[in-house]
């Protein structure tokens, strides 16, 4: 049996900057999972809001990404930085990208939420990377490789973020590859 004391917690968003729009994920099944759309660009960064919560009895201090568990795409694609959106001691607090700080290990106690921005990162043009057309596109899972301990025990964790990550080129647009940023 695995310990998983790590659930999604009650708060999602993300960052304008680049937003092309937002839609639900399935329109006809009613589910409230949002796509969040974004322009494509190489090089660049985008932010978005997820939180956890802690349901086990111990406390859980939160380690960061697991680099070793994203999925590795040409260019890169995903998840790069976790950052403090509030402390654990206001979880209520403003959530402000621009006013986030690094994510220090903080401890998460039993029923407890903390709040995090992920810095979602497109890297550099590479040798191989893909050349995207107008309304086309990529997108990461919609979780995040979570490595986290409790009792000094490391684990990972893919903690699901409620929402999806979508990077496209809109509709009417000139096609992309790596000549073009």
């Amino acid at each position: 049996m695995t310990y998983q004391p790590l659930v999604p917690g009650s708060v999602t968003g993300r960052d304008e900057n680049l937003l092309i729009g937002i839609e639900p994920m399935s329109p006809e099944s009613g589910d409230e999972i949002f796509v969040y759309q974004y322009r494509y660009l190489y090089d660049t960064s985008y932010y978005s809001v997820f939180s956890v919560r802690n349901d086990g009895p111990l406390p859980v201090r939160i380690l960061g990404i697991d680099s070793d568990a994203v999925p590795e795409l040409t260019p890169f694609i995903g998840p790069a930085e976790l950052l403090l959106g509030s402390p654990p001691d206001d979880p209520n607090g403003v959530i402000d990208w621009e006013e986030s700080a690094p994510l220090n290990q903080p401890v998460l106690e039993p029923g407890s939420q903390l709040v995090m921005w992920i810095r979602w990162d497109i890297g550099p043009c590479a040798e191989g990377a893909a050349s995207y057309m107008p309304g086309s596109g990529i997108g990461p899972p919609g979780w995040i490789p979570l490595r986290w301990s409790v009792l000094g025990i490391p684990r990972t964790s893919k903690v699901d973020l409620g929402y999806e990550m979508m990077f496209q080129l809109p509709s009417g647009s000139a096609g992309i590859g790596c000549s073009v940023r």
